[in-house]
C-alpha cells in the first residue's frame, strides 16, 4: 500500500512520471505483424494511423499526457 500512497502523492505534486504503455503489445493486439529485430518500428511507417490511435487513447486516458514511442 505504501508504493500506491508514493504515486498518488507525486501525481499530486504534479512530479514527472514515466509509463511503459505497452505499445508493442497494442500493436499486436490489432492484429499487425510485427518482425525483430525492430519488432514494433515497423508499424510506425506501415500502419501510422493505428500508431495514433493507440497514442489517442493513451492521452484520453492518462490526461497531462506527453508520449514517446521509443
Amino acid at each position: 500500500m505504501q508504493k500506491i500512497h508514493d504515486l498518488k502523492k507525486r501525481l499530486a505534486d504534479r512530479e514527472v512520471i514515466i509509463m511503459d504503455g505497452a505499445t508493442g503489445t497494442e500493436i499486436q493486439r490489432r492484429g499487425i505483424k510485427t518482425t525483430l529485430p525492430l519488432w514494433s518500428a515497423g508499424p510506425l511507417f506501415t500502419h501510422p494511423h493505428v500508431i495514433k490511435e493507440i497514442h489517442r487513447i493513451y492521452q484520453s486516458r492518462c490526461g497531462n499526457y506527453n508520449y514517446k514511442h521509443v
